[in-house]
C-alpha cells in the first residue's frame, strides 16, 4: 500500500487486485474504504489527486479527483491506456509511464492536462516502467536503463543516461539530481542510485 503525506489531505491507495479506493481525509474523519480495481500511481497537486489503474491490461486509466473529495465519482482523464504505472502532477500536467508488460503492446510516456485532456504521447518504445520529472526532462526507469526524454516529445529516441546493472524502479529528481531505486535478483542487493 501507498500512503502519500502532504500536510492535508493524506491519500491512500493499494495495489493488490482488490485495492481501496482513493480517500481523500482529514485528520480525526472516519475513513470509508470502497474497493476498485488495482490503482497503480498516484499523484497529487494544488488542484487534486490523481491515479493510474486497470491492471495489467490494455484497458487502464488516469482518473481525477478534487482534494475536497468527488462524490465518489472521480472524473475519467484518459482511458485505453496500456498497463498505466507511475504517474506525476508537474506545472499543470500529468505525465505517466505506460508498461509494455505480458506482451500487450504499448511501451510509452504520456501526457496531458490536469484538468482535462487528450493524451499525447511523448516517448514511445518499451520497457517504460517508472517516471520523475523536472521543468526541462521526464526521466524513466527501465529494465535496465534510465533515459531522459525532453517534456516537449522525443518520438522514439529517449537519451541513454545510464545502464547500471539491476532493474530500476522508482525514480524522483532532487535540486539537479535524479536518485532511483533499484533491486536485483537475489543473489545481488538492490540500492539507491544517483546521477
Amino acid at each position: 500500500y501507498y500512503v502519500l503525506l502532504t500536510g492535508q489531505p493524506v491519500l491512500f491507495s493499494g495495489t493488490s487486485e482488490l485495492s481501496p479506493e482513493l480517500i481523500v481525509t482529514q485528520p480525526g474523519d472516519e475513513v470509508e474504504l470502497r474497493f476498485v480495481p488495482s490503482p497503480q500511481g498516484i499523484a497529487v497537486d494544488a488542484d487534486g489527486v490523481y491515479w493510474t489503474g486497470g491492471g495489467y491490461t490494455a484497458d487502464g486509466y488516469v482518473m481525477r479527483c478534487g482534494l475536497l473529495g468527488c462524490g465518489g465519482v472521480p472524473t475519467p482523464l484518459a482511458t485505453g491506456q496500456v498497463v498505466p504505472q507511475q504517474i506525476v502532477a508537474d506545472r499543470g500536467v500529468l505525465t505517466w509511464a505506460n508498461s509494455n508488460l505480458d506482451g500487450l503492446g504499448g511501451g510509452s510516456i504520456m501526457a496531458c492536462g490536469t484538468m482535462g485532456c487528450t493524451a499525447a504521447p511523448l516517448f514511445v518504445g518499451p520497457y517504460a516502467y517508472n517516471i520523475a520529472v523536472d521543468a526541462a526532462n521526464v526521466y524513466m526507469t527501465a529494465q535496465d536503463t534510465i533515459r531522459a526524454c525532453a517534456r516537449s516529445g522525443c518520438g522514439t529516441t529517449a537519451t541513454l543516461l545510464a545502464s547500471p546493472r539491476g532493474h530500476h524502479w522508482h525514480a524522483v529528481v532532487v535540486g539537479a539530481a535524479l536518485l532511483w531505486t533499484t533491486w536485483t535478483y537475489p543473489s545481488e542487493p538492490g540500492g539507491l542510485m544517483r546521477c
